[in-house]
């Protein structure tokens, strides 16, 4: 199938009311809960406990270095919400969330291969993010807005999901297009790297469509996609900037310059 045939089959699957990307219904329910002001602790650990992948999830997160060094072992599901806190745990509820599509089978190989790079490269640029804030903490902590390290790496993994939403799109054109011919996998062409690179161009158009589907401000996909501005106001995506510039010294961001004299400006990176 021609680039531009995949590109057109891709957008009228985005322009459909199929959510190519649907959260699942249990992560919808714990985030939810999480940003009600009314909930209690013990209303979000009964949900979370319908989901034992999830409820280990927090586990593992609450006794990592992130947020249980030196501290005691939390055993129970209540004890990880407590240490997290319950905003986190929304956010922290997104990126499992995106870890499970990530994962999802794919048709074709190199998709396949290149969803696998997609999320190494968001958590490793959240915890890049996650220290620099730490280091701008330490740098200047009466200028240092208190963030929880959930909305830093929230961020990151997020600002992966326009790549997820076309990888997956691309994958969904492949199987029907397998399934209309009657051909097997085994006797698929993977598509090559240069036409999937060619394809992520879409991804920043995708990751606002799929965020404002999943009911994330349109803001929010904003300061994932445009760079910070000197006046502008300070956001904990500064961080996802700065690390950015920082894992990619020959950066194809665009507005570069401008973009580190608005980091600098607010102190994330030196002078």
């Amino acid at each position: 199938m021609a680039i531009q045939q995949m590109k057109g089959a891709m957008a009228a699957l985005f322009n459909s009311e199929q959510h190519l990307l649907a959260l699942p219904e249990q992560v919808v329910a714990v985030r939810r809960l999480c940003v009600n002001p009314n909930s209690d602790l013990y209303d979000v650990e009964e949900t979370v406990l319908k989901d034992p992948a999830f409820s280990g999830y927090l586990l593992k997160l609450a006794n990592s270095a992130l947020y249980g060094t030196g501290k005691q072992t939390c055993h129970q599901v209540a004890d990880a919400i407590r240490r997290i806190g319950i905003h986190a745990v929304g956010e922290l509820a997104m990126i499992y969330a995106a870890k499970q599509l990530h994962d999802a089978r794919c048709l074709d190989t190199n998709i396949a291969q290149r969803m696998r790079l997609n999320w190494q490269q968001s958590w490793s640029l959240g915890q890049v993010a996650t220290e620099l804030y730490w280091q701008h903490r330490h740098r200047e902590p009466a200028k240092c807005r208190r963030l929880d390290a959930s909305d830093i790496l929230t961020a990151a993994v997020m600002s992966g999901v326009g790549s997820l939403a076309v990888l997956t799109a691309a994958d969904q054109v492949i199987t029907r297009s397998a399934n209309d011919a009657g051909e097997d996998e085994a006797s698929l062409p993977a598509l090559s790297q240069d036409t999937i690179e060619d394809m992520l161009t879409l991804s920043n158009k995708y990751l606002q469509l799929t965020l404002q589907r999943w009911g994330m401000q349109d803001a929010y996909a904003q300061a994932l996609v445009k760079p910070p501005i000197e006046d502008g106001e300070f956001h904990f995506t500064h961080y996802l900037w700065a690390a950015k510039l920082s894992t990619s010294p020959t950066s194809e961001l665009g507005q570069c310059e401008r973009t580190k004299s608005a980091l600098k400006l607010h102190g994330v990176l030196a002078a």
